[in-house]
């Protein structure tokens, strides 16, 4: 205590040399004086010498006095150096000292508006709890200055005790200490009384100075007791987040502790106020913090933490260890919910303080479990990269328990790591950052391996990859054709007389008849022809499509994501019509090939005499019947060239599609990216086999086998080449090569053509319409010479009085022919399809991507 009072000493003598020297005496001299004072006025108390031992620092200052012309002031220094002299201790040097500081701050502040804080007996109001330095201050000076006289106060016929007594009227302690237990509990009493609500208080004028003080702190914690007392009772019963909830208990608890120490301390003998206000003073601070993060609670959970968090590092040891207490209570229910996310992929909170949030309107796993790294709080010891493992920790332990109904290994995995958590670390919130960063790439490591042992070899998620590719995508040409070729019939009968039954029936022929049969039952069974809404056509090509169904296996979570199998349909349905029209073709090209072989074949034999006759002798006069060989042969030849430049057309593109777009993106989006080249490990299967994942003994090993796949995943290991990869990523995969094929610029209508203007997605079903119109006329141009030449060959053979009986038949025959050889080569070959493809190639030619293709159209 002795040293305290000695540092006040210091303190006061040097305020009190500053504003008695005047500044033209330099602040070295001001700063010499006052480690003079200080040493004289220490040594003296501590030696007991005499007023004698001033003397030369009275002799001193004089010269500098009275050489500066101030008489006034020298007069003024002598007084209190004297009166100081007869101080009998170093506590009433200080308190004398500290009175005559108080007396100069009046002065300052009159005649210099000081920046110290002002303080004046009056109300205590609930905002100053929240005021800033600048902000209205209060005040407990009470001293008359018309009437204060500083002479009599330097009289030096006067003690210390005598000058400031007049100056210390106050209540007595015992009267304070009487009342106020009950004030700092929120109680009004006789002496102090709470005003709006409690809100403000009035401290009595009858209080002095130092009391004033005092009281000032005490009775702020009174107040932000009952407005912290007030918030609990007005939360109560609200729906909060857990972590407002917990803070909310937290805060009644410590109401109540404030409560109990109180009564506790008016329990015990107390002597004095400073003795009370020492007792409270620590809960005053800890009252201040938690006002201080009451007012934080609109906050984030996740940011309120964090903060409180970085207050538990704060240098003040009072405010850490306040805030680390809060801050271990509070976030328990965080870590809670952490662990349960990874252990059990339970999230106990689906507020939005947590970094996961679930969202109950959407449908697919993935989009119903959301990751918000902005939430990752800085009090846990993990980067967003950990926090992201946490995410697909929870979300696989759910698409494993609740889709896969892998219950058995879960209930291991639970078993096994709350035993790692609780038993050896005692919780998440207790670890250090490299076992918790340690624990979770185990965790990671343990389900992604299971993952993907129970998505590629339970649930086949390669195969149906490569099932959607080649029966979706076309990629099984011989299963198309055949599907083709037997719907034939049926399809070109109007929609609404098709049955599911007779599509079935096709279905069923074209699988037996192609490379399908090979594919394992379970897959063909999950192929389903069905009939479009009738709207989409009248005939059954139109309204026909193929289904590849896995709604019942939860790897459609996976492969179905944002609604593929819809693009799927779409694709399809194209390449449906592509592959359509190219059976077509290649069934007009086989009939114009039967057509020469058998009704053609005099006419052809004729045209081939006719054209060596013409070669050896260009001046030749053809008769009549020859003049119809040659015109009859260079029509169907006419027809024939317009068939060749359509299929050529129509199958490089096809080509194109089936081979450099979709099998070159499924190899480099969907094989590269699943497989890897060096062997990785899985799960030991229980035969203890080592197989690749691919391989087939494998697969019926797991077809046969009732619990292939219960190991954990720190059994023994067998080598596969399957990249580890998350649902995510597995998800992201798949849809890049669908997002890769759907916006490949032949299929997106939004790319447009640079030199036609017009989308090549378009344009191909512009030829697509030129190709159907083509085999319809090309239908009846074959059925038309069939009749031609029968009827020729029928007038050949009759006697001769009855020939030009069927001028008139061949006439009109004639007339047809001609005109559907016009309308094929003119109309449709020379006038339409010519200049669109030459428009059409400039396009792809004209774009880095497409030039290729150009080349070869």
């Amino acid at each position: 205590m002795a040293l305290d009072r000695e540092q006040l000493i210091k303190v006061y003598c040097r305020r009190l040399v500053n504003s008695l020297v005047p500044a033209e005496f330099g602040d070295e001299y001001a700063e010499s004086l006052t480690a003079e004072l200080i040493q004289q006025l220490l040594s003296k108390t501590s030696t007991g010498a005499t007023q004698g031992d001033t003397s030369q620092i009275s002799d001193h200052v004089k010269q500098y006095f009275l050489s500066n012309n101030a008489p006034d002031k020298w007069v003024r220094f002598q007084n209190i150096l004297n009166t100081l002299t007869r101080a009998r201790s170093i506590d009433q040097i200080c308190s004398y000292l500290r009175f005559l500081c108080c007396l100069q701050g009046i002065s300052l502040r009159e005649n210099h508006q000081s920046h110290s804080r002002p303080l004046k007996n009056g109300p205590i109001e609930r905002n100053s709890i929240d005021s800033t330095p600048t902000s209205k201050q209060a005040s407990f000076q009470k001293f008359n200055r018309s009437t204060f006289d500083r002479t009599e106060f330097m009289d030096g016929n006067k003690t210390l005790h005598q000058s400031i007594s007049p100056y210390y009227e106050t209540i007595p302690d015992d009267d304070l200490l009487t009342y106020l237990p009950y004030s700092l509990l929120g109680l009004d009493t006789k002496l102090l009384q709470y005003q709006h609500d409690g809100t403000l208080m009035e401290i009595p004028p009858s209080i002095n100075n130092s009391y004033s003080g005092i009281l000032h702190n005490m009775l702020e914690s009174s107040l932000i007791y009952m407005r912290l007392k007030r918030l609990v009772e007005d939360n109560r019963g609200k729906k909060r987040s857990a972590i407002t909830s917990s803070f909310m208990r937290s805060l009644e608890t410590e109401l109540e502790l404030y409560s109990n120490h109180i009564n506790t301390c008016m329990s015990k003998p107390v002597s004095s106020i400073l003795v009370l206000y020492n007792h409270i003073f620590p809960k005053i601070l800890e009252l201040r913090l938690i006002y201080s993060l009451s007012n934080d609670l609109d906050m984030k959970g996740y940011d309120f933490l964090s903060k409180l968090y970085t207050i538990s590092k704060f240098g003040d040891k009072t405010i850490s260890v306040l805030a680390d207490k809060f801050f271990q209570v509070i976030s328990k229910g965080y870590y809670e919910t952490l662990e349960s996310w990874i252990l059990k992929g339970e999230l106990l909170d689906n507020s939005e303080d947590f970094f996961i949030q679930f969202d109950v309107d959407a449908n697919n796993i993935n989009d119903i479990i959301q990751f918000y790294p902005d939430r990752v709080p800085e009090f846990i010891p993990m980067k967003t990269e950990t926090a992201f493992k946490c995410y697909q920790i929870g979300k696989i332990l759910i698409f494993l328990s609740k889709y896969c109904k892998e219950l058995s290994w879960t209930n291991e995995y639970y078993a096994k790591y709350s035993e790692i958590f609780f038993h050896r670390n005692k919780g998440l919130q207790f670890m250090s950052k490299s076992t918790l960063l340690n624990l979770v790439d185990s965790q990671f490591q343990a389900l992604l391996s299971y993952f993907t042992v129970v998505a590629y070899e339970k649930y086949h998620l390669f195969e149906h990859l490569k099932n959607f590719k080649n029966f979706l995508l076309t990629g099984s040409n011989d299963f198309i054709e055949s599907l083709i070729e037997n719907g034939t019939p049926l399809l070109n009968e109007p929609s609404n007389t098709l049955t599911p039954s007779q599509l079935s029936k096709i279905l069923i022929q074209s699988i037996s008849s192609s490379s399908a049969l090979n594919s394992e039952e379970e897959f063909r069974n999950r192929l389903d022809a069905r009939i479009l809404d009738l709207s989409h056509g009248n005939i059954g090509w139109e309204v026909f499509t193929l289904e590849y169904k896995i709604t019942d296996l939860p790897v459609d979570h996976i492969l179905n994501y944002n609604n593929a199998a819809l693009e799927y349909l779409k694709l399809f349905n194209f390449l449906w019509k592509m592959k359509h029209f190219s059976v077509l073709l290649g069934t007009s090209f086989v009939d114009s090939c039967n057509l020469r072989k058998t009704d053609l074949r005099k006419f052809n034999q004729r045209f081939v005499k006719i054209k060596r006759k013409m070669k050896a002798d260009p001046d030749v006069r053809l008769n009549l019947r020859e003049k119809k060989v040659v015109w009859l042969m260079k029509s169907c030849n006419s027809v024939n060239l317009v068939r060749h430049e359509l299929t050529s057309l129509l199958n490089k593109l096809l080509k194109h599609l089936c081979f450099d777009v979709i099998e070159d993106k499924f190899q480099k989006l969907i094989v590269q990216k699943l497989f890897s080249v060096d062997p990785g490990s899985v799960t030991k299967i229980d035969s203890g086999q080592g197989v690749p994942v691919l391989n087939d003994s494998f697969y019926s090993k797991i077809r046969n086998g009732s619990n292939l796949l219960a190991a954990l995943p720190d059994a023994p290991k067998i080598a596969h080449n399957v990249n580890d990869l998350t649902f995510d990523e597995l998800i992201s995969t798949h849809q890049e090569f669908l997002e890769g094929v759907i916006s490949f610029k032949l299929l997106n209508e939004s790319k447009i053509g640079p030199v036609s203007g017009v989308s090549f997605v378009y344009q191909m079903y512009h030829f697509l319409e030129l190709i159907f119109s083509f085999v319809k006329s090309a239908e009846s141009f074959t059925h038309s010479v069939i009749d031609y030449v029968s009827i020729a060959n029928i007038e050949e053979n009759i006697a001769s009085n009855e020939v030009g009986s069927f001028d008139d038949d061949l006439n009109e025959l004639e007339f047809i022919i001609s005109k559907l050889t016009s309308r094929i080569y003119n109309e449709l070959y020379s006038s339409d399809f010519k200049p669109h493809k030459e428009r059409f190639v400039r396009d792809l030619r004209s774009d880095i991507d497409l030039k290729d293709l150009g080349r070869l159209i």
